[in-house]
């Protein structure tokens, strides 16, 4: 399922939230709800508590050096140079936690919607069987949060990103329908 982002380019992403990212308080941001599975992917549960925090969000520098990564090296040094980044972490079912790649927030008149970049563990059974999820190497989390910190989203547990030549960002997820983040509060540590 090929799914566009409301981020058209990496590079225009950066121009547009630059006076965001100014105003942006220096504190993290923890965002507490449910991660709701009604297609059944998830194994014993049909839901679980998450918790996001934020650190920082992804500099406008850094966006602009991906998006020339992704020109001259297409999705797999998108990747690698994703990888080597830390922004926060991204726990379900109290787990230690997954390292958030890549964080962005574009703030307009609803709210404030944000775009997670997970590092996606891949399991020793993905790498020997040379499964088709080993194209998918990130999970992503698009979040929509209004005006009181309160909202909703959605849960790529195994996504592709893949840059047009005109610029368009789409992402692709493997599974057929999205998870739902649901019940999702802003707190401030």
């Amino acid at each position: 399922m090929t799914r566009r982002t409301r981020f058209p380019t990496l590079a225009a992403l950066a121009a547009l939230l630059a006076p965001a990212l100014a105003a942006a308080a220096p504190s993290a941001l923890v965002l507490t709800g449910n991660l709701v599975d009604s297609a059944g992917l998830m194994p014993r549960s049909s839901s679980a508590p998450i918790t996001v925090r934020i650190d920082g969000f992804t500099s406008d520098e850094t966006v602009a050096g991906l998006a020339a990564i992704v020109q001259k090296e297409g999705s797999k040094g998108l990747s690698r140079a994703l990888f080597r980044e830390r922004v926060g972490t991204f726990q379900l079912n109290n787990s230690i936690g997954y390292p958030i790649a890549f964080a962005r927030e574009l703030r307009d008149e609803t709210g404030r919607h944000l775009l997670l970049v997970v590092r996606r563990t891949l399991s020793p059974r993905e790498i020997w069987t040379a499964a088709r999820s080993v194209d998918y190497p990130f999970t992503v989390l698009d979040i929509d949060l209004d005006h009181r910190g309160q909202g909703s989203g959605d849960y790529l547990p195994a996504a592709r990103l893949r840059v047009h030549e005109d610029g368009r960002v789409e992402m692709d997820n493997l599974t057929v329908l999205p998870l739902r983040l649901l019940a999702l509060r802003e707190s401030r540590p």
